[in-house]
């Protein structure tokens, strides 16, 4: 793990633009640390969480210094420079921050170190996973027994010297996508992110041309978490004909070319995490599309309708409602002091930190659809059973905030 944490370290400190970022699953603790510690991006760090607001991500205005200064006071957005993201609880990303994310790092400013924390059911959002070309698993690494991740700062800046001069052989990016398609990898990201990975490996050797060696690299961290465990096949029945052979002369432009299989480059993504891990990836993957696509009506937290919860400290941004009472409850015991320190006499002196913001459950809306078949002799008492069951839903559906619906239908209408 050692060898792989350098290798994906290395290629994404000379490249973090072009490769995205990194998908680091670890639990909170000394080896997480240690890897994190050992990162030399240049780009400035900035910590993110999964509730971040959208004025701390893009701007926004700064109500206590506009109401002091008397003129609008803007706020720096985090995604208003380019930055390497450190997003922490990855896992619980929301769909919403997972989109502004993800338009982020379609520009090439950004990169994105996602800190997966989650269990075998949870995953990062697939917006994120999509454009985030390496992954490392260190769930089993143990802090005693693995050795530490160094890296070499002066080969880096070098490679990053080199990195825009390196040339691609023509037919790399055409093995890269049939080897994506093999492995049952949809997005045409896979391999975008595979030849950069391979370009950056390139000037991390010193080269100014991708050879084998780099493609296969490139092949084993970019596609190797996103790879789909291969169906049981049965075997071939012993008198299959083999195929006929080819009667091309064979002759290829081996000029600016490379000769490496696409077995290989597919064998080598196969191999470079433990045969379990795909299973437990995709499980991932589809655990959270069922929830997000189940339409049982879940919890969700907001600030306009739902169930009141108590109110919590907060700052003012899109869409946020003070709680004007707790506000006013958390501003009283200090308006004598203030009031002695205050240069000017007002009557009610308020914080930011005395803000206030209400919050509510909901549960999202669910719709329920009865399709009854109007044919036929028995259509009367099918319709007479629907609008009976329909009847019976209405009081659950009014207190759930559901929609219940009864579509008929006979024949084309």
């Amino acid at each position: 793990m050692t060898l792989r944490a350098t290798q994906a370290l290395s290629l994404l400190a000379i490249d973090p633009a072009g490769l995205k970022g990194l998908w680091l699953r670890a639990r909170a603790g000394p080896v997480r640390d240690a890897f994190m510690a050992a990162l030399a991006l240049p780009l400035p760090t900035r910590r993110l969480h999964p509730n971040i607001a959208d004025d701390a991500l893009f701007g926004g205005i700064d109500l206590a210094a506009t109401l002091a200064a008397g003129r609008t006071i803007h706020t720096h957005g985090i995604l208003q420079t380019p930055a390497a993201l450190i997003l922490t609880m990855a896992e619980r990303c929301t769909p919403g921050l997972a989109a502004r994310l993800a338009t982020a790092l379609d520009t090439p400013a950004h990169c994105l170190i996602a800190l997966d924390e989650g269990t075998e059911d949870e995953a990062l959002p697939a917006a994120l996973a999509d454009r985030l070309a390496l992954f490392l698993d260190l769930s089993d690494v143990v802090w005693s027994t693995d050795d530490p991740v160094t890296l070499d700062n002066q080969t880096l800046d070098n490679a990053r010297g080199l990195l825009p001069r390196v040339t691609v052989p023509k037919d790399a990016a055409a093995a890269l996508t049939r080897a994506a398609s093999e492995l049952g990898i949809a997005s045409l990201r896979a391999p975008t992110l595979a030849l950069a990975a391979a370009r950056a490996a390139a000037a991390w050797r010193g080269s100014d041309t991708v050879t084998d060696a780099d493609l296969m690299l490139a092949a084993e961290l970019v596609y190797g978490h996103r790879a789909i465990p291969l169906p049981e096949t049965s075997p071939q029945p012993p008198d299959a004909e083999p195929p006929p052979p080819d009667d091309s002369d064979g002759k290829t432009d081996s000029q600016n070319q490379t000769d490496i299989p696409e077995d290989i480059l597919i064998a080598a993504a196969r191999a470079a995490l433990p045969p379990d891990l795909l299973a437990a990836l995709n499980a991932g993957r589809a655990a959270q599309a069922a929830k997000g696509a189940s339409g049982t009506g879940g919890a969700k937290s907001g600030n306009r309708r739902g169930r009141p919860l108590p109110s919590r400290a907060g700052r003012l941004g899109t869409g946020a409602r003070i709680d004007l009472v707790a506000t006013l409850r958390a501003a009283a015991p200090w308006q004598p002091m203030r009031r002695a320190a205050a240069l000017r006499d007002a009557t009610l002196h308020i914080r930011p930190a005395d803000i206030r913001l209400k919050r509510y459950i909901e549960t999202s809306d669910r719709v329920l659809i009865f399709a009854v078949d109007a044919s036929g002799s028995a259509a009367f008492a099918r319709l007479s059973e629907a609008k009976g069951a329909v009847e019976l839903l209405l009081a659950a559906a009014y207190a759930r905030r559901d929609h219940v619906s009864l579509i008929a239908f006979r024949g084309t209408g």
